[in-house]
């Protein structure tokens, strides 16, 4: 294996205090968080040292430590165990661009003040990754250290635990849309998974909601949503493979097991036209409710209120997609659901 070369760096806050900084981004005003603001906060920045994490674009790799600790005193995290990570997003991000057809998150207007994206090992056993939404630096480092974040927890080991992918494919979602009701955010994310994993997920051959009451219990619903995603994206295209670059088929962990397990998975040709389709259903609620395109308050975010708008756009972005002589009876009844 080719020895890496490492840099090393540290947050000099903890975590806790990250997530305060976070919170009053949710709660500030629709003109601060416009399209490609870069927030300053008021922290110090990532000190580099001699040894850490190669940076590889878009990405570069942090560890965060608590107050008075340095990076080395934590050994949070094994050369091959940042490896595996770094290998593991790596390839997610390619699969999500050259299989799913989605731009990358640098690209899209949201994001276009970001320079990278920074990946902050934490010391965590309750939590395994967390991905941020806005762009942020300090005042410190100013416009060039803008950056989105996400965290991975050290408990994470690549090779068996698809969490920095999993959490680099919330980026994806921010950098199209608004919404984060959990049933679209997480389920996605969790069918996402199937990408590098071995079978198409789970709920395959579970019916899709058929009335109103049964699509608001879907909707009420967290991780375990993906079952219903994944039946849709079946009664899509029931091919459940997709082709994949050959250079990218045949990476591997540091353990040599391949990260793309099978290449079985459904709904990948529909993922990028549902993105479209909420993107624009994003900002025409910014539209109609007189808000920033990308200045939407946290609680709105995660409103169940704009389920309806969802429901909307998946509705159209399934219309454009398949032609009614092509949907199944259960398919259509789907598509009869109202929401008030």
């Amino acid at each position: 294996m080719t020895q890496l070369k490492y840099w090393l760096a540290m947050m000099l806050i903890a975590f806790p205090m990250v997530l305060q900084a976070d919170s009053r981004f949710a709660a500030s005003s629709a003109e601060q968080q416009s399209a490609g603001v870069c927030i300053a906060l008021n922290t110090k920045p990532a000190a580099p040292l001699t040894t850490v994490a190669a940076e590889t674009a878009p990405f570069r790799y942090v560890v965060q430590v608590g107050k008075g600790q340095t990076a080395a005193e934590t050994r949070l995290v094994s050369e091959t165990q940042l490896e595996d990570i770094q290998r593991q997003l790596a390839v997610a991000d390619a699969l999500y661009q050259q299989v799913l057809g989605l731009s990358a998150p640098l690209s899209m207007p949201r994001y276009a003040k970001a320079h990278y994206i920074q990946v902050s090992i934490q010391a965590s056993e309750r939590r395994f990754g967390l991905a941020y939404d806005e762009v942020t630096t300090t005042r410190q480092e100013g416009s060039a250290g803008c950056h989105i974040n996400m965290l991975v927890s050290n408990q994470v080991y690549a090779n068996r635990n698809g969490t920095p992918a999993h959490e680099l494919f919330h980026l994806y979602q921010n950098s199209y849309m608004m919404f984060k009701q959990a049933w679209l955010s997480e389920g996605l994310a969790r069918w996402s998974e199937s990408l590098l994993a071995t079978g198409v997920g789970v709920g395959a051959d579970d019916p899709l909601p058929q009335n109103r009451e049964e699509l608001e219990s879907v909707m009420a619903q967290s991780y375990p949503a993906a079952k219903m995603w994944i039946r849709l994206f079946r009664l899509l295209d029931d091919r459940g493979e997709f082709s994949v670059a050959e250079d990218i088929a045949k990476k591997i962990y540091t353990d040599n097991s391949v990260i793309v397990k099978d290449k079985r998975a459904y709904g990948t040709a529909f993922i990028r036209p549902l993105f479209e389709a909420l993107a624009a259903q994003s900002a025409a609620v910014s539209r109609r409710q007189g808000w920033q395109e990308y200045g939407w308050a946290e609680r709105e975010q995660k409103n169940p209120a704009h389920n309806r708008d969802i429901w909307l756009a998946l509705k159209r972005a399934i219309h454009n997609y398949l032609l009614p002589e092509q949907q199944t009876v259960e398919l259509k009844q789907f598509l009869q659901i109202e929401l008030p």
